[in-house]
């Protein structure tokens, strides 16, 4: 048994006038005598600046008693002591004007680590946390969570709490359309595109995920509806560390993928590489009944189509890092995704209330390939220790798709007359993005005060090509294609964007006022089609936001934004983006205008777990996707904007430790580690959307409410259970009707083998095999009611292997701000004295 007297204290501030010293001591001990202390103990001492804590020193000690001697200078800080084989703990305490010469903190005892396997050991006082709710964004953890890290990164998202899908399967965040970026940036795709990419991306790559419902100023004006941030792991350690990930799983189909992660570190070079290949097998199967109001009675079409898929998504991503110093450091980042897709469509249509009635089939073979290359390069710049610092980066980004559809449609006039018709279309879609920017904090520690001030320079330019040949009798052109129309989009956007942020905290309230300004120069045209479509506009997106904390546990927030919505490359291109068959297609609007926002949020959190919030966003304009009816019964699915959206949306998120059935609040008072609790995590809300003028398109609005939960379940023998289920009830989302409640449930389990080194994970996805979307639409003359079905439900084994030397990374973490640090002992009087 050993005893430690422990003290210390350092702090450094660049603005700070007082020259009285003052001498911090600590009594910290083990289960043992203070004389007999040997233990070698990191200790790690960090000052609070606005709502972060700073690392200010580090240092090691074994003796009892240590006294520390500085410059008197005030505020908060909290001091954490590491020691192998010992729970980490931490002491926050306070310097004020009042405080005397000399302070003595109060006593710690470190615990023994019950734990011993060294991924549930926790370094630098960092506890593992599944959800951590803040004033500004939400994380989840995802790399060590057993159901969000299997699958892929598509699949872990719409288990995240509030996450959910709208009828035309883009991804939601409180009821709305929301933007998502990778590792702070926006993604640059959209559509079906985007969902693409994101299956392609394995989840274990991820670290974490961030939801930010309502960011400031800080973050482009074009996020009106939130992001996510999905951030991959990007630690180098030294020597060579990495992962390998294998998995099949088995729905109608077969699906494969096996993925590979490598980092290392050597000397002031950090270098990762991440490479992965999958086959994923799936099919689609949607049902219509078209109602046609302009015929009397009216006519229904009965359409269905099945679609079966066969992609084959790759992977690289890649990145460099390079320390110059310790304040220094430079980067690199080449990204590549690619993926083939060859699926078969067939359709069939059936008529009633028309003369004569007709039936109608199609078979249809698309080919599909896209690529994606991406390149980043950064600098980092410390300032000072006091949080000081220069980001500036810049991007790279080229996206090509082609897509050849090759349609064979035969009509049936009843009884029995048959004809036969072809249609060709290849579309080629190129988007290259690029942009630079910089980011400068400036943290004043004496003020409680932050000032952030940044600029970005972003262009981005879309050409898509479309050539066509459509209902021709002559069935060569499948084999050799001749094009008789074509159509060529243009679109080139130009932005120019500065912003400043200011964070100020007087005692429990922090307070947070930004402005945005935004200069768009936007120029779109069809080719020889006289169609051109310039505008030019400038902006001001303000913003502010308040936290207060309450108490220890609990924290409100009041935040207000402005935000804008730019119509995406797949709502404006008016080339064919899908064709079906003579009856059904989809293509873009070139004509529509951005929408601006104006949100409000205000949140109440509980222990940085539990909390409840409302949500409320007006805008003058929406642009909606809708189903035309173009005549001769014919539709086209195209997009309309729409006057006076107003939405509103209250959420609760509450978690539930099963042991506090057992144990009360006794479980509270002691160390939690994730990994080894279980819990249930509940997520409930309720969504209304109210659209001015919208008579045509929709009856009534009906609220929907939505249940979302999360349970991990630790079984016997270190077997995690984790369970996920999601329920959308009935009601309207902007202008279509959910029909019937939208539902699933998700099953893993989970053993580590070989001191973690090897996991096996077993998962059952929409066990019941409930995942359908039935809606309905309307439009003028015409009633539309879908089910949309996909091959939802699988079986999926997947093994994980991690080999390297993990250690390195928390010894890392423990050294990264060394030289920085002997700086400030230059100009402080510090150092143990020991007795």
């Amino acid at each position: 048994m050993k005893n430690i007297f422990f003290t210390l204290f350092v702090l450094f501030s660049i603005k700070s006038f007082s020259q009285n010293n003052i001498v911090i001591g600590s009594k910290i001990r083990t289960e043992s005598a203070c004389d007999t202390e040997n233990t070698e103990k990191i200790v790690l001492l960090e000052m609070k600046t606005g709502d972060n804590y700073r690392t200010v020193k580090k240092f090691v000690i074994k003796n009892c008693l240590n006294y520390y001697t500085f410059s008197k200078f005030l505020g908060s800080f909290k001091v954490t002591i590491n020691s192998e084989n010992y729970q980490s703990k931490s002491l926050a305490f306070e310097i004020q004007a009042t405080s005397k010469d000399t302070l003595m903190l109060d006593e710690v005892v470190l615990q023994k680590q019950v734990v011993t396997n060294l991924e549930e050991v926790t370094i630098m006082g960092i506890r593992k946390d599944f959800i951590k709710v803040e004033a500004d964004k939400t994380t989840i953890a995802v790399k060590d969570n057993v159901m969000l890290s299997e699958g892929s990164a598509y699949d872990a998202m719409l288990k995240l709490p509030s996450v959910l899908l709208d009828p035309n399967g883009n991804v939601m965040l409180n009821g709305k359309a929301t933007t998502i970026w990778i590792d702070g940036q926006p993604s640059g795709l959209s559509g079906q595109d985007l969902v693409n990419f994101l299956n392609n991306l394995p989840a274990n790559i991820i670290e974490k995920i961030e939801i930010i419902s309502n960011p400031g100023a800080s973050y482009d004006a074009d996020t009106s509806g939130g992001i996510i941030n999905i951030i991959t792991s990007a630690k180098s350690m030294k020597g060579l560390s990495g992962t390998i990930n294998t998995y099949y799983s088995r729905s109608r189909y077969n699906k494969f993928g096996t993925s590979i992660t490598l980092n290392g570190r050597v000397k002031k070079i950090g270098w990762q590489l991440s490479s992965g290949i999958s086959g994923n097998n799936s099919d689609e199967n949607k049902k219509m009944t078209n109602q046609f109001l302009d015929y009397n009675p009216n006519v229904i079409l009965n359409q269905n189509y099945f679609t079966k898929s066969n992609n084959k998504p790759f992977f690289l991503r890649t990145s460099f890092d390079y320390n110059m110093n310790k304040k220094t450091t430079i980067g690199f980042k080449y990204n590549l995704n690619t993926n083939k897709n060859n699926p078969q469509t067939t359709g069939d249509l059936t008529s009633n209330n028309v003369v004569p009635n007709f039936n109608f089939n199609s078979y249809s073979i698309p080919s599909e390939k896209n690529n994606q290359n991406e390149i980043i390069l950064y600098y980092k710049q410390k300032l000072d220790t006091l949080g000081r610092e220069l980001n500036i980066s810049t991007n790279w980004t080229r996206f090509e798709k082609s897509k050849f559809n090759a349609v064979t449609q035969t009509t049936t006039i009843l009884p029995s007359t048959n004809s036969n018709s072809y249609s060709i279309n290849n579309n080629d879609l190129n988007i290259e993005t690029k942009y630079l920017k910089a980011d400068l904090t400036l943290p004043y520690i004496k003020s409680n005060f932050t000032l952030n001030t940044g600029v970005k320079l972003s262009h981005s330019k879309v050409n898509s090509n479309g050539v066509y040949n459509l209902n021709n009798t002559n069935s060569s052109i499948l084999n050799n294609p001749i094009y008789n129309d074509e159509l060529r989009f243009n679109f080139n956007q130009s932005n120019y964007a500065v912003y400043v942020e200011a964070r100020k905290k007087i005692n429990k309230l922090s307070l947070n006022a930004g402005l945005r300004f935004e200069n768009y120069v936007i120029k779109s045209e069809i080719e020889d089609k006289n169609s051109n479509y310039d505008r030019t506009f400038t902006n001001l997106f303000p913003s502010a936001s308040l936290l207060y904390e309450v108490n220890k546990a609990t924290d409100f927030t009041l935040s207000y934004t402005r935000k804008i919505e730019q119509p995406g490359y797949t709502e404006l291109d008016p080339n064919l983006n899908g064709f079906f068959d003579n009856f059904t297609s989809i293509q873009g609007n070139p004509n529509l205008q951005p929408n601006f926002y104006n949100n409000f949020e205000t949140k109440l959190s509980l222990l940085k777990y539990a909390y409840i919030g409302y949500n409320y966003s007006y805008a003058k304009t929406e642009n909606l996707l809708i189903v035309e009816n173009i005549g001769n019964l014919k539709t086209t699915q195209t997009y309309k904007s729409f006057e006076g959206l107003r939405n509103s949306n209250l959420s609760i998120g509450l978690p539930i430790p099963y042991a506090i059935f057992t144990e009360g609040t006794k479980f509270f008072k002691k160390r939690i580690n994730i990994d080894k609790t279980s819990f249930l995590y509940l997520t409930t809300g309720y969504n209304f959307y109210k659209i001015n003028n919208a008579e045509e398109y929709i009856s009534e609005f009906k609220p929907n409410f939505y249940f979302m939960s999360y349970s991990q379940i630790i079984l016997p023998f270190e077997v995690k259970l984790g369970l996920n289920y999601s329920y959308v009830s009935k009601g309207t989302y902007q202008i279509y009707q959910i029909n019937n409640p939208i539902q699933k449930l998700d099953l893993t389990l989970n053993k580590s083998f070989f001191n973690n080194a090897l996991k096996v994970t077993f998962s059952a996805r929409d066990v019941f095999n409930t995942f359908k979307t039935n809606a309905l639409t309307q439009s003028k003359n015409i009633n539309v009611d879908y089910l949309l079905t996909r091959d939802n439900q699988n079986f999926r084994i997947g093994l994980s292997y991690n080999f390297g030397k993990f250690s390195a990374l928390h010894k890392q973490k423990e050294t990264q701000d060394e030289e920085e640090l002997k700086r400030i002992e230059k100009k402080i009087d510090i150092g143990p004295k020991n007795n």
